[in-house]
């Protein structure tokens, strides 16, 4: 039996927010590393209530905390992902790993979805950076795939389509 080629039904497009988010934290993160070890001699001096080994302690501990933000930073830059869905399964590609996950549609045991939102708090004010939805896929395998409309572009339409296909997928012959 000769397989057929599947055309694809719908493809996302990253999010700018978390790719703004990672691009301008790997910015200001790199850059305060930078000015922090480039002036390391003008900023590591005994003072009369600091001695010259607390003040070296306490520098390496800044800076180490902005190279955790830094790195925490390109996580949501490098782990921008782009899904296709075509009509016997869900691809997952990674750009910068180079890794692609696909997901076939008769792997899918059920679909759930839940609100997603990103509201960071800081000095006790509250910011709402995004309402939205995540979607859950539970395999037959029992792993969990997720994605949300945060990290994706046209997550809704995706969704749409994904249970459309889905309850398609059982009467194509294949």
């Amino acid at each position: 039996m000769k397989r057929k080629q599947r055309e694809i039904i719908f493809k996302t497009s990253p999010s700018f927010v978390p790719v703004f988010f990672g691009i301008f934290g790997i910015a200001f993160f790199g850059w305060m590393v930078f000015l922090m070890y480039n002036g390391r001699s003008n900023m590591l001096h005994e003072t009369e209530t600091v001695n010259l080994k607390t003040a070296e302690v306490l520098y390496y501990i800044f800076l180490g905390i902005f190279v955790f933000f830094g790195l925490c930073s390109s996580t949501l830059f490098l782990k921008m992902k782009i899904i296709i869905l075509t009509s016997s399964k869900l691809i997952i590609k990674y750009p910068f790993f180079f890794l692609e996950k696909t997901i076939f549609l008769g792997d899918i045991d059920k679909i759930l979805e839940k609100d997603y939102i990103v509201k960071p708090e800081v000095k006790g004010s509250v910011y709402n950076i995004h309402e939205g939805k995540e979607a859950i896929i539970y395999l037959f395998s029992e792993r969990k795939i997720k994605f949300n409309s945060f990290e994706i572009v046209g997550y809704k339409d995706l969704m749409r389509k994904l249970y459309l296909a889905k309850s398609r997928y059982k009467f194509l012959d294949l």
